[in-house]
C-alpha cells in the first residue's frame, strides 16, 4: 500500500497508464507522478557506501 503522492497509482488501472517521456526518457504517470530521470538512469553519484544495482543484478546475486 502505497501513501501520500504515489498512493494514486497504487491502483492497477492507474499503474497500467504509464508511459514513458520522450526527451528524458523517464517513467510518467497521470497526474504529473513522474520518476527523476537522474536517478531512474543512475547518473548521479549515491550518497552512500553502497553502489545503486538494478533489479536484475540484486536477483542474480541473491540466486548465486
Amino acid at each position: 500500500m502505497l501513501d501520500g503522492l504515489l498512493s494514486s497509482i497504487d491502483n492497477d488501472e492507474t499503474f497500467a497508464a504509464v508511459t514513458v517521456e520522450e526527451v528524458s526518457g523517464t517513467v510518467c504517470w497521470p497526474g504529473g507522478i513522474d520518476l527523476d530521470p537522474v536517478v531512474l538512469h543512475g547518473d548521479e553519484v549515491a550518497a552512500s557506501a553502497i553502489r545503486p544495482r538494478v533489479m536484475r543484478e540484486y536477483r542474480l546475486q541473491q540466486t548465486q
